[in-house]
């Protein structure tokens, strides 16, 4: 399971499939906010399993984050290391290497977009990065062979004409298969996607891994980041432990109606039974 976490909100770039495309202005989690969650960390830290569930710090851009001691807190809260999401800042800035005792891993994703990005940075790094590309299938092919020193673990397509249907891009997905420096596996699962509808899409994600995204500086609590404005309920331990007890695909109400990314917004059963498991130790 993923559990995300939003320290901050503000961004330095501007992508038009964003979940955080209306996060103009700059809040960033607090020192006593982290404190007042303390109910919170100590939930995660008891039902979080080393092998299957990963701790992912995000934004906005968490590089953005200027004061280095709100970091370090935040890092503290947890009992394991965490992964870092970041468009290249929190690695400009040397942030990783700063805080490499508490990193697993360090997500580093682009955009093909020349505002943003032409060349990829290979940062000195005493952790892991992991390499990924997200863009509309045209753009990919192009990006990815003008990068070849670097290794793309991970690529993912966004499409403006059809979130669900990539039936008009298969062949641009498929010509990244000549490439040696992109993750084939990976190409695989974006093909199986394709066509898929609303109801196999989420039977599909159902059977994966799932996520909950936890907003620290506005105390919001969701399943999934699909709109700028959509953290579905207040961050309260009534409602962590509930959504955690509860099968989130019979929630659905709660959140969003219509699902429109191929998304881990749902719970397995035997999630769940860890979780009541674990919970009902008395939590």
């Amino acid at each position: 399971m993923y559990y995300e976490f939003v320290v901050n909100t503000l961004c330095n770039w501007d992508c038009w499939f964003c979940t955080f495309p209306k996060y103009k202005r700059d809040v960033t989690v607090t020192h006593q906010q982290l404190d007042s969650f303390d109910w919170m960390f100590d939930i995660i830290n008891k039902i979080f399993q080393k092998e299957n569930d990963v701790i992912l710090l995000q934004g906005g851009e968490i590089g953005l984050v200027n004061d280095l001691s709100i970091l370090e807190h935040l890092f503290k809260k947890f009992n394991h290391k965490v992964v870092i999401d970041t468009n290249g800042k929190f690695l400009e800035r040397n942030y990783h290497n700063i805080f490499k005792d508490y990193i697993k891993e360090v997500y580093y994703h682009v955009v093909p977009d020349p505002k943003y990005v032409t060349k990829i940075i290979k940062y000195q790094s005493d952790v892991p990065i992991q390499y990924g590309v997200v863009g509309e299938p045209k753009d990919l092919y192009t990006f990815v062979k003008d990068n070849s020193e670097v290794y793309f673990d991970y690529v993912d397509i966004e499409t403006q004409d059809n979130k669900f249907s990539y039936a008009d891009h298969v062949e641009e997905i498929r010509s990244l298969f000549s490439l040696d420096n992109v993750n084939h596996k990976r190409i695989n699962e974006i093909l199986d996607r394709v066509n898929y509808n609303l109801e196999q899409v989420r039977k599909l994600c159902a059977k994966k891994n799932s996520s909950m995204v936890i907003n620290l500086p506005e105390e919001r609590l969701s399943l999934c980041m699909t709109k700028a404005n959509h953290f579905g309920i207040k961050l309260t331990k009534d409602n962590l432990i509930q959504i955690l007890l509860s099968n989130p695909i019979k929630q659905e109400s709660e959140f969003c109606n219509i699902c429109v990314r191929s998304c881990f917004a749902n719970y397995n059963l035997n999630k769940i039974k860890y979780f009541s498991k674990v919970l009902l130790k008395g939590l």
